[in-house]
């Protein structure tokens, strides 16, 4: 605290934030799946498959309702104010894949185990 009234922020866990009047957070998600199951035999089934998610950056309502700290410039971005963009200027992160992996196998016919992973 004493590093924010020194105007002094530390770049490590640090934040701040501003707000004109009630912001109205805007965000969307997506979120794609596709996989495949594998019968290797009588007794054992074999699950795969890949999670895509996308998040795109969130934008308010209107300008001046979000903000972000940059704290290595010691600045605050209002959103929509003085050429900011609405997003502030952040981007898509396509990157973020999870994997999917499941078995079964029938030790009798009417027990079954499973192991998943993801």
């Amino acid at each position: 605290m004493g590093s924010f009234l020194l105007d002094l922020p530390q770049v490590s866990n640090s934040g701040r934030d501003f707000s004109i009047i009630f912001p109205t957070f805007r965000a969307s998600e997506f979120f794609f799946y596709g996989g495949d199951k594998w019968q290797v035999s009588r007794k054992l089934t074999v699950d795969l498959g890949l999670r895509w998610e996308l998040y795109p950056p969130a934008t308010p309502a209107f300008p001046g309702e979000f903000s972000n700290y940059i704290p290595y410039a010691n600045q605050l971005v209002i959103a929509g104010v003085g050429g900011n963009p609405m997003n502030m200027g952040l981007v898509n992160g396509l990157h973020y894949f999870a994997p999917r992996v499941g078995m079964a196998y029938r030790l009798t016919a009417k027990t079954v185990i499973r192991a998943g992973f993801a």
